[in-house]
């Protein structure tokens, strides 16, 4: 006998899921009713659960209690799919459900045989038909007999009020000393019966309800009769008859009620296991460790005199936090005990969720916690195939730090250089019109100077060594003004920009011997040449530059953002398996690839609430990473041995350049 393969194959049974069926005001709903509560399954009943949603205020419960107040009718369509909302709820895949009041009479929505086939598509299907049989004279006989209490709501048989109120709610089986809880329930609605039926004033309030005339009666038991009696027959007929229950609907309720137990028992069937919340008599101090409140809390409501509850093998987690994808530790306030294990949950919407359906918490692959680790380590060391191999074992993502923050980085390297650009326009513009402001002071000397030889030149009697002095002079001017050339040692950059405009401007002035139209012209024209705009090559020149180390300079992100960026992948990610059903906990895992040892990063991530469980850091065990370099060879073997060959070509030309 294996305990862990019996809970498990506790839970992946199916829960018992019953059927009433019965001519309209038989006892369907009352037997369903107190059925529910001793078998603990979930009531699925048209007007139950429209109260479910009016006591909790949701928001199809308001609106159905407007229409209520407004004296609406509540269509067929909206039952049926309040009905088919709480069949797929969690409580019904664990406790299952005890349904009456389906099919219904009423083809507003559904006709009848699609009510029949939409039964028999469901995944739960129904365990157990119960049919309590009436004939029609006797139940036209009690419904037209039936009286409503309008304070209570409580509907009576004129005839059987007397009886129910001289019951003292003895129960066979109580002298039994395995009696159950559920049969105490029992005896307190006997007891409040009795204690009803003995009210005075309770015969002078009852009134009939509209539907209770013979007339009404008659025609909805001739209804059913004509229309829905032959397809339940036949949906009987296909059923296993060891799991078909007929009762006789002259029967009292509580009669009906221990026919019912008494078969189920008889075939073997089991209710479901219920949680229950576990509360001790001290509160356990809140900084305790997990081993000695899960040892503390073994000693509550204890199972028998020498047991305690059993550790599960999820220890102090808790399992609603695993599923979503969290590791949270549980809290003794919220500790639960199913079948012989205590739970720890982490907080009341846990503790409601864990109690409403265990079995999606503990089946098999539930719970099981999500990977959330980091592969670190220098380049070639295997760090990509590493994560593939842990994503494709535990069922995770990789992510892949370096390719995610790309295009961030890109667009980031783009904006700084448009900013580089902007900057080096404005400080090109302002370098290149301040050096020609200085060179145009020393232009025009050098142009009065050469207007003063010309002059000299034109004058009679002058001589020819005074003419040769002057173009002397003039020479030395000339060379005053030369550009350098690009090579010379002795020049900074800024001295040739100098110097190449102020070779302009003495070209420009060299054209004067052309006559005064001339000179007109060339000195306007030198005017528009002397307005600096951006088109400039000097000023073109300096930002390209600038562009240039822009864009070879290293672009980082601030660490606010290279985490900001990763967290929007990861729940984005998270966002995707939520809407693939069935995915788990598991597809929400995650393997971070290339992501930087940097502290600030590190501390960034952390107080995000991304901690990863564990960091694998690969690193080389050889003394002068032997393998690393080995790998790197081998990846760009092709680029090393270019390269290398390109040297030798170099330092041979170098070499034989030495020897000649």
């Amino acid at each position: 006998f294996d305990e862990d393969e019996a809970e498990m194959q506790m839970l992946l049974s199916k829960p018992l899921c019953l059927l009433v069926l019965g001519k309209p005001g038989v006892g369907k709903a009352t037997l369903a009713r107190r059925l529910t509560k001793v078998w603990r399954c979930v009531l699925v009943e048209g007007v139950a659960v429209i109260q479910q949603h009016i006591d909790a205020q949701t928001e199809t419960g308001i609106m159905l209690q407007e229409r209520l107040v407004k004296g609406e009718v509540i269509s067929e369509e909206t039952v049926t799919r309040l009905l088919l909302e709480k069949l797929a709820s969690p409580q019904v895949a664990h406790y299952g459900y005890v349904l009456c009041g389906f099919p219904s009479l009423s083809e507003e929505n559904l006709t009848i045989p699609q009510q029949i086939e939409l039964i028999k598509s469901w995944s739960l299907k129904p365990d157990v038909i119960i049919n309590i049989k009436c004939p029609n004279d006797d139940l036209h006989k009690r419904r037209t007999r039936q009286r409503q209490d309008p304070l209570t709501g409580q509907v009576y048989v004129l005839d059987e009020l007397g009886r129910e109120a001289a019951r003292d709610g003895k129960n066979p089986q109580a002298d039994n000393a395995t009696e159950r809880e559920e049969e105490g329930e029992e005896m307190e609605e006997k007891e409040e019966e009795a204690e009803a039926g003995l009210d005075k004033g309770l015969l002078s309030r009852l009134v009939r309800r509209p539907g209770d005339s013979p007339d009404d009666v008659m025609r909805v038991i001739t209804l059913y009769n004509d229309t829905l009696l032959r397809p339940l027959e036949d949906l009987m007929a296909d059923h296993d008859p060891r799991y078909l229950i007929e009762l006789d609907g002259n029967e009292s309720p509580n009669a009906l009620l221990d026919g019912v137990l008494a078969r189920l028992k008889m075939l073997g069937l089991q209710e479901a296991a219920v949680p229950l919340h576990l509360q001790g008599e001290d509160d356990l101090p809140s900084d305790l460790d997990p081993d000695e409140v899960l040892r503390a809390v073994s000693g509550w409501q204890r199972p028998g005199a020498r047991h305690r509850w059993r550790r599960s093998r999820w220890g102090a987690v808790c399992p609603v936090a695993l599923q979503q994808g969290s590791l949270k530790i549980g809290k003794a306030e919220f500790a639960i005990s199913f079948l012989d294990k205590m739970y720890l949950l982490s907080s009341e919407e846990a503790q409601a969720k864990f109690c409403a359906n265990p079995r999606s918490y503990l089946m098999v692959p539930q719970p099981k916690p999500p990977c959330h680790v980091v592969v670190m380590g220098p380049s070639t060391a295997g760090k990509t195939t590493l994560c593939h191999l842990l994503a494709d074992h535990y069922g995770a993502r990789v992510v892949n730090v370096a390719e995610l923050v790309r295009p961030v980085i890109e667009e980031e390297k783009q904006r700084s250089v448009e900013l580089a650009r902007a900057e080096a326009l404005a400080v090109a513009l302002e370098t290149v019109r301040t050096l020609a402001e200085k060179a145009e002071p020393e232009y025009e000397v050098a142009k009065e100077g050469q207007a003063a030889t010309e002059e000299e030149e034109h004058k009679p009697g002058v001589t020819a060594k005074a003419t040769e002095e002057m173009e002397i002079s003039g020479d030395e001017v000339e060379e005053d003004f030369v550009v350098a050339e690009p090579g010379d040692s002795g020049q900074t950059e800024a001295d040739e920009r100098e110097a190449g405009v102020l070779g302009e401007g003495v070209g420009m002035g060299s054209e004067l011997e052309g006559g005064e139209e001339e000179e007109g012209g060339e000195e306007e024209a030198g005017d528009e040449e002397g307005d600096v705009t951006a088109e400039h090559p000097e000023v073109r020149a300096l930002v390209t530059e600038a562009v240039l180390q822009a864009e070879q300079a290293a672009m980082g992100l601030p660490a606010e953002t290279y985490v900001n960026v990763l967290v929007k992948a990861l729940s984005d990610m998270r966002r995707e398996t939520d809407d693939v059903e069935g995915a788990g906990v598991a597809a929400q895992g995650w393997v971070l690839d290339d992501f930087p040892a940097d502290q600030e990063l590190w501390a960034t991530l952390l107080a995000k609430g991304l901690c990863p469980d564990e960091v694998f850091c690969l690193v080389d065990p050889s003394t002068k990473s032997e393998l690393l370099l080995s790998r790197m060879y081998s990846k760009h073997k092709e680029e090393v041995d270019a390269k290398r060959k390109q040297r030798r070509v170099q330092q041979l030309e170098q070499e034989r350049q030495e020897a000649n």
